[in-house]
This record gives structure tokens, sequence and C-alpha cells, in this order.
């Protein structure tokens, strides 16, 4: 038998297809998308387009060569020997020889830029940003460029690169986004705390990081982001973390409210054995104002007492409640709202009154399986396949994704209606918008209730003048308003003693400013600008008053 081989052989042997060599032991492989699996719960994960497998039940995979070694419990000697002996068709997958990531980027040492962009701009904690920044899990170029290191073993294998420089001219999304050249294939940008049995999976770093700062409180898990929606990169991801000893037990799949996204967590959650796939999507449940109005309406119209929920699960499943025709589910099938389109067919848009025909088409179908209270989904979608002469199978994932969301819906006491956020980190902006929000009419309300208003605007021989009085007992604060329509000044004592001085544009502005923020309108300019006149400006303030 033989012991050594060279190159060429191993390079041979590493190509053979890795779906015939497994067959060629009487395994036969279930095609699931683009991948294939065997066994009990697809315990067994074979992916073509690497030529690789994953053993969800062991945490082991690799190459042809690898799984020989396991199935046949033999040494990599015998694996050669045994491949090299047989008939098996070459995989597609050839791997071009790459040269290993060196991290090229000249750091900046002022990351300045780089925090105010994803503090202020993506509105990250600032707590979170400064601490990664420290630790060196997030870094600036001489470009200003944010790089995000892909750590493995404590060695950088790679990095997902995040522009500050905004040009929509140059960059679709306005800021330039990649992954830098030699990066690892099919990894990740990862951060553990402590000891991790869980795994939470982003499509970019930021919606990673804005997940974090919404759920600080985290503990055992590691974040990964696929820069992208990459299976690959979470079963190599996966890999990684159970050969460092880490009992992944859960993976939460937090991606995009979108086709994309949720095509990647169906092609993830396929019962896997001793692994959970859990849906993390950003208002997932959420149904647009717009399209609320057009099932109420048709229902009505109909004067149907049908569920709305039953006709939102149906419309989440076909298109993510899209107002295109653009598929969701990974087995493309549709039948009110969606089509199978052709390769190279965009998408197109329904109208206000196309989806109105639409929704009363799945209104009537429903109807029509009516027994009493009943009403049968299979029964309807059957019934219109038979009526469209489709040759398609009613597939019962498809069904069961229909009974998952009228499910959640109706557990919920109230259904979400507005606006659906697409991502992670639109959903942390929006939370942090309303929080500004809510904190501005709490401070607005606070302060309205201290300051109390006397001596309103008389009217002189010289015109009309300004002279108001705001008080706050409690705190022994006065403000002293004076002025014409045209010019008006603001004199603000504190236990009798001149504070500062608020001179804004008009009386408009005054009054505005001092509802709105009372004693604490003054401008820090105001009192520099004003201090050195302050005994004058007392005597004048007596004599008006």
């Amino acid at each position: 038998m033989k012991k050594s081989f060279s190159k060429d052989e191993i390079q041979q042997a590493a190509t053979m297809s890795i779906v015939s060599v497994i067959e060629s032991f009487g395994l036969h492989l279930k095609k699931t998308g683009k991948a294939y699996s065997y066994g009990e719960n697809h315990k067994l994960r074979v992916y073509p387009d690497s030529n690789s497998y994953y053993d969800f039940s062991t945490g082991v995979g690799g190459d042809p060569i690898n799984f020989v070694q396991r199935h046949l419990q033999t040494n990599f000697s015998e694996a050669m020997n045994y491949l090299l002996k047989g008939e098996y068709t070459q995989s597609d997958f050839i791997e071009q020889p790459k040269e290993d990531f060196h991290y090229y980027f000249p750091r900046n040492s002022d990351t300045s830029i780089g925090k105010d962009y994803l503090i202020n701009e993506r509105k990250l904690d600032p707590i979170l940003v400064n601490f990664l920044f420290e630790k060196d899990r997030i870094r600036m170029d001489k470009l200003n460029q944010i790089i995000f290191p892909w750590q493995k073993d404590n060695v950088i294998v790679g990095a997902t690169v995040q522009g500050t420089t905004y040009n929509p001219e140059k960059y679709p999304r306005g800021r330039f986004k990649g992954i830098a050249k030699n990066s690892e294939s099919n990894f990740s940008y990862n951060i553990s705390i402590g000891r991790p049995n869980k795994m939470y999976v982003f499509e970019s770093p930021i919606d990673m990081l804005s997940y974090w700062s919404m759920n600080k409180d985290l503990r055992d898990v590691t974040f990964v982001s696929t820069n992208g929606a990459k299976e690959a990169a979470v079963f190599k991801t996966l890999g990684y973390l159970v050969t460092n000893k880490c009992q992944i037990k859960d993976i939460y799949v937090c991606s995009d409210n979108d086709r994309v996204g949720q095509q990647f967590y169906q092609k993830l959650d396929l019962g896997y054995e001793n692994l959970a796939f859990h849906k993390v999507i950003p208002d997932d449940l959420m149904i647009p104002t717009d399209l609320m109005t057009m099932y109420q309406n048709a229902l009505a119209e109909k004067n149907s007492t049908i569920d709305v929920r039953i006709i939102a699960a149906i419309h989440k499943t076909e298109t993510n409640l899209s107002m295109t025709n653009e598929p969701t589910s990974k087995e493309e099938l549709v039948f009110y709202f969606g089509k199978k389109l052709a390769k190279d067919e965009k998408p197109s848009e329904y109208t206000p009154e196309a989806m109105k025909k639409r929704i009363e088409m799945l209104v009537e179908d429903l109807e029509f399986t009516r027994i009493d209270s009943y009403i049968s989904i299979k029964a309807a979608l059957e019934n219109r396949l038979k009526e469209t002469r489709s040759e398609k199978v009613l597939d019962q994932s498809y069904l069961d994704r229909i009974d998952e969301y009228y499910q959640l819906y109706s557990e919920m006491e109230t259904l979400l209606v507005g606006t659906p956020v697409k991502d992670w980190n639109e959903k942390l902006q929006q939370l942090t918008d309303q929080r500004e929000q809510e904190q501005m009419q709490q401070s607005q309300q606070q302060v309205k209730p201290n300051v109390r208003e006397s001596n309103p605007i008389v009217s002189d021989k010289e015109g009309t003048a300004y002279k108001k009085r705001y008080v706050n007992q409690e705190r022994q604060q006065e403000i002293r308003v004076t002025g014409t329509e045209d010019e008006v000044k603001a004199d603000i004592f504190q236990t009798g003693q001149y504070a500062g001085s608020l001179e804004p544009s008009s009386p408009e502005e005054m009054d505005q400013l001092i509802k709105s923020y009372g004693f604490k309108a003054i401008d820090k300019e105001d009192v520099k600008k004003y201090s050195d006149q302050r005994l004058d400006q007392q005597q004048d303030v007596e004599m008006v008053l």
C-alpha cells in the first residue's frame, strides 16, 4: 500500500466529487437548494460549490479525503489509496491558489472620523464602539476607512472594509463597502463573549454591532457577520467554534427583512440534529399600513369574516408583504402575490388596484373552502392550481410556513402595523430617534409647570412694548423680558442676582425658547456678552418693570 503521495495526487483526491464519493458508500443524498443532505434531521450536509461536507452530529467537516478517513475510521494514507483506486467523477470545484492574507491597511491612530460615523451617523453605542477600538477589533486606516478584522485563533485572516466618505456617484450605496483582498473564503468577522453556546448571525458588521448595542446584557455568545447571506460562512465559523470546544446548540439568524434575508434563514433551518435555528429578523411580523388597509377593505367589500391574519400569513410567505411579484420562498411557490421569474426577468411592482384584485381573489378562494368557521388554506391553494392548470406541486414546507406565520400573528394581542425596517441598524436608528424625541418631550413637560407668566404685553405712547415676567418661585428664578415688536431681550436672575441674558431674533422665538427650555434657554455666549453690562442692565430692568 502506497504511503507517500505527490501534490498532484493529493490535489486529484481532494477534487474528486464529494457527492460521488459519499454516494459510493450507499448514502443517498437529498438535494436541498444548492446543497445536499443525508440522514435523520439532515445531520450530514454536503456542499458541491466548495466540494466539502459538514456532519452536525459530530461537528466535523472537510473535503473528500477527510470524509473517507472519518467514514472508514482510517488514516490519511489508506483514505488516499481508497480514493485513487476508485472511479469518481471530478468535482467542478477547483480551488484556485491564493496568497495568504496579510493585513495591508496602514494604521491611522486618529480614529475620530470612524467613531463619529459609527456613533453619530449609525447610532451605535459609544461605549461599545470605544471598547472595540481599544481592543483592536475595529481599526482605521489612512484613507479613513473602518476596518473590521476577522480573527481566527488570534490571527487576522481577513477583513471587512467600510468607507466613511460619502460619494453616491461612485458607490451605489453612497460609501465603499467590501472585503479585503485574499481574505479567507467563507469566514466571518466574529466576536465571542464568555464561553459561547449560542451564535448570532448577521449580514454585516454594522448590523451585528447594532443588535449588540440594543442587547448589551447578552452573555456566552458569539456574534458573527458573514458579510452577506452566506450559508458556507455560517457553517465554517461554526466548525471553527466547535474545534475550539464551544458547545453551540442554538443559532439565531438575524438577517435583513427582505427576500435574501428570509431565504437565508429558510436555507439554514433544515431541522439539523442537536442544532436549533431561530429567526430574529427585525420587524418580521409588522404589516405595512397600506397593505392592512387593503386587506380590511377587501374583506369589507366581500362582506367576509375571514381572519385578516390568514391573508397576511399567505402574503408574507409568498413575497414578504412586498408590493412586487418577486417570490420570497426558496421553493418559489406563488399563488396570489408572486410570480416565478425567468432567469433574466426583473420583478414588477403592483399598482394599488392590481394588489386589490390579488387580495380579493384570495378572499374568494378562502370563502369557497369555508365549512362553518373552518377554512382550508390547503384546499384554496389546490383549487388555485387546478384553475390555472399549473404543474406546480404543493410543498408541505410552504404550507408549514403559512401556518407558522398565522400562529405568530394569532399570538399577538394587537397586530403590529406600520413601516417595517429593513435591517438591524435601521431598527437601532429608529429606536434611538424615538428615545430622543421622548426625552425632549419629557424635558419640555418638566420645564413648563415650573414657569409662570405674568405681566402680559402692554402698549405705551411709543408703540407696542414687550413687558413679560416668568418666575419659578420654588427655585427663586426669574426671567424679565423687555423690548419692542422688532427687538426683544430677556434678563435671567437667580435668587435676585443677575445670571445672564438671552437675545433671540424675534419675540416669537423668545416665547418658544422660554416655553420649551425655561431657565435653561440662556446661551453661554450670551452670558459672556452681557456680563460686563450687568449693573446697567439690572438698573434698566428695574426702571422698565
